[in-house]
């Protein structure tokens, strides 16, 4: 299933297609979401933290490739349009992939987990499905990088603890992780509206980075990483390091955003914030 792309990667151009899955095709980004949600709950018993991640890892890999293939079919045109456009068939098969192990993890899950979860699912399907005489909430005005964001640092941090936690408590600590990563979400994909600004134009989609432009897009993604560190700095605890270290990538990855050219190469290095938040808290724990 070979596809011709507008750029080249030398170094993995023995193992193109595999490496074109497993970035475009969003299994990169399911392996990170599920391996941040365990991190979460790590000293959870295994039978409570398998579905949990199971869930994490084939609902991210679903709600991606249905968000693909949903702006295919609304005509919308980037940079990794011409992939999905001739991945189509293998998009469906990791939709039906997903979907059934999301039903087999969901149906081993508590209630009261599932109708902590139901919020956070409400809004990913209606961000990216269009429903009677409403447009999907990605066409919003403002509301594409927010809901992003805030659902991202739900699923990831939140969510897997209340969801193995037979009372809910409040913590101070867990929410100001929760806005330090929501704000470092927010931040490192705010470029790619950058990216997309011809792109959404066409589509009437308002985006912040519209309103911004350029160039004070780039210096408000870098205050809110900033800002995710100062705040992470003062009121985080068990994932400081993790985040404070993330937080400073962040910010270098934003300021060299210019750099990467493409919406693709920023994509990989995108990743890379997450890579390190991972690799970081399992230093700490182990140190």
């Amino acid at each position: 299933m070979g596809t011709k792309l507008p750029f080249k990667i030398d170094l993995f151009d023995r193992y193109k297609n595999i490496f074109q899955w497993f970035y475009f095709g969003n299994i990169n980004l399911a392996i990170l979401a599920s391996l941040i949600s365990y991190l979460s709950i790590y000293d959870k018993n295994l039978s409570q933290v398998l579905p949990i991640i199971l869930l994490i890892f084939s609902g991210t890999l679903g709600l991606y490739s249905f968000d693909k293939l949903m702006l295919l079919n609304l005509g919308y045109q980037d940079s990794l349009s011409l992939w999905t456009s001739n991945n189509i068939k293998g998009l469906y098969l990791l939709l039906l992939f997903s979907g059934g192990f999301f039903l087999v993890s969901i149906l081993q899950l508590p209630i009261k987990a599932i109708f902590k979860l139901a919020p956070s699912v409400i809004i990913s399907i209606l961000y990216s499905f269009e429903t009677v005489n409403k447009k999907p909430l990605r066409t919003k005005t403002f509301l594409k990088t927010i809901i992003i964001a805030i659902n991202w640092s739900y699923l990831t941090m939140i969510w897997p603890i209340l969801a193995t936690q037979s009372t809910t408590t409040f913590s101070f600590v867990l929410l100001f992780d929760f806005i330090s990563m929501a704000l470092i979400a927010f931040a490192i994909t705010f470029p790619f509206d950058i990216f997309d600004i011809q792109a959404d134009a066409q589509q009437n989609i308002k985006t912040w980075a519209q309103l911004t432009g350029k160039k004070k897009g780039i210096i408000l993604s870098c205050i809110i990483a900033l800002c995710a560190i100062i705040l992470t700095f003062y009121f985080s605890n068990t994932n400081k390091v993790p985040l404070l270290i993330s937080g400073f990538y962040a910010v270098l990855l934003i300021i060299r955003s210019n750099y990467w050219k493409s919406k693709i190469n920023y994509l990989i290095w995108l990743d890379g914030t997450l890579w390190i938040y991972v690799i970081s808290h399992l230093i700490n724990k182990l140190f």
